[in-house]
């Protein structure tokens, strides 16, 4: 089984919510597959989740093998669950 690549590069991912759910900002659920994730120069602040992730959330039946963040600003996001 070959598991895919993503990228999340050169974003503003700023004040969105996710009222009753996980993941204000980034929601990576389900069982996702990836071989390699990116993540470069991004801003993910002041999000909110209902659940768990408030900026960043990653699902628990998810698998990413590699994962290179680099630059990114990840401040005030809130979450009412875990992250």
């Amino acid at each position: 089984m070959q598991l895919g690549q993503a990228a999340i590069n050169n974003n503003r991912i700023i004040s969105n919510v996710a009222s009753t759910s996980a993941g204000g900002g980034i929601y990576l659920g389900g069982a996702i597959q990836l071989n390699s994730l990116e993540m470069m120069n991004n801003t993910i602040s002041r999000n909110g989740a209902g659940g768990p992730g408030g900026g960043i959330y990653l699902g628990s039946a998810s698998q990413v093998n590699f994962l290179e963040m680099m630059s990114n600003t990840i401040s005030l996001n809130t979450a009412n669950g875990p992250g």
